[in-house]
């Protein structure tokens, strides 16, 4: 299937670069050296989200998620799913967890640094943050893996005993 791809070079001070656009995205390349080959590497587009963002059955299966996280901590699932002030995370058992839950459809998701340091500032005392992502089948929405990223820190604290020293 043919992809379009605009390149439009750009002369700044003396210095060649190239901007290389296809349909949203934008990239800048540079400067370019006299006879420097450049290559692009061509994916597909992933596809569009539906319409308003996140589909009903993932929005349903997400929620579902939350509760299942907090009834196996022992905690409590957020009002509004950590939209309302005072009331941030997903899930939390006060005093020692507050969870934000990530669910996907997809083989893979992206963490950011940012978004783990969201959780971490919005925990209290002595609460610990967690991070947990959902793998579920995209057909059946049933849950695939789960996995959960903590402060290494934590981790490190909670398993000093098994430690070879």
């Amino acid at each position: 299937m043919p992809v379009l791809v605009s390149l439009v070079p750009e002369l700044v001070d003396g210095k060649v670069y190239v901007h290389l656009f296809q349909g949203t995205s934008h990239e800048r390349v540079g400067p370019l050296e006299e006879g420097t080959e450049l290559k692009v590497l061509l994916e597909p587009a992933a596809p569009e989200a539906p319409k308003g963002g996140v589909s009903k059955s993932l929005r349903r299966a997400s929620k579902k998620e939350e509760h299942k996280l907090a009834s196996d901590m022992g905690g409590r699932r957020q009002p509004g799913s950590g939209s309302t002030p005072g009331a941030k995370g997903d899930t939390r058992l006060r005093g020692k967890f507050r969870q934000e839950s990530k669910v996907t459809t997809t083989a893979s998701y992206r963490v950011t640094l940012e978004e783990l340091e969201k959780i971490r500032s919005e925990t209290m005392g002595t609460e610990k943050p967690v991070f947990v992502v959902t793998f579920l089948n995209p057909r059946t929405q049933r849950e695939v893996d789960r996995w959960v990223l903590i402060p290494y820190q934590d981790w490190h604290d909670a398993n000093e005993a098994h430690f070879n020293r």
